[in-house]
């Protein structure tokens, strides 16, 4: 396995290099270099909340914990903040591959909009995963719309429509 990003790495970078990647995969074996197979061959990173060009991609890797764990200075964690020897901070999770692009926080993370989470569901100050009822919701909002305006234009346009065109024959 090889990889494009062994070390610290931009959020940037990886847009770059894999965005307009579109691979389809059964397996991660299906995938090259560091990409894990998401429907679409996809790399998975994490970055520094507040910093998107200190990323890290563990995925795949037997250093999962590097610089995120322990440190003995700022610059040994991703979110370079080292506290008491400990990583400190919050990290965002991002996803690149199959002509798409973005980060966001975990489930469990603390936020104010849906946009600030991964699954865009922010209930009650915290990340959930994504609820599917809101799309339902939206279908069944731009059902009852379509159903009243069906109704309108059959029973009130198209009776005045074949009237105008009755009194236009006749006359």
């Amino acid at each position: 396995m090889s990889s494009k990003f062994d070390e610290i790495f931009s959020y940037e970078e990886a847009v770059k290099t894999y965005k307009k990647y579109k691979g389809k995969c059964q397996s991660n074996s299906d995938c090259p270099d560091d990409l894990e197979c998401l429907h679409e061959c996809t790399l998975s990173f994490e970055c520094s909340e507040n910093d998107l060009t200190r990323c890290y991609n563990h995925n795949k890797r037997k250093d999962y914990g590097k610089y995120k764990n322990n440190c003995i200075n700022n610059e040994d964690c991703l979110t370079n903040s080292c506290i008491n020897n400990k990583c400190s901070g919050r990290y965002v999770y991002c996803y690149v591959g199959g002509g798409d692009a973005y980060c966001g926080l975990d489930t469990g993370e603390t936020c104010t909009k849906d946009s600030e989470c991964l699954e865009k569901n922010c209930k009650n100050g915290i990340c959930e995963k994504y609820d599917a009822s809101k799309d339902y919701n939206k279908l069944g909002y731009i059902i009852i719309i379509g159903t009243v305006l069906f109704i309108y234009v059959y029973y009130h346009l198209i009776p005045k429509l074949i009237r105008k065109i009755k009194n236009y024959k006749i006359n």
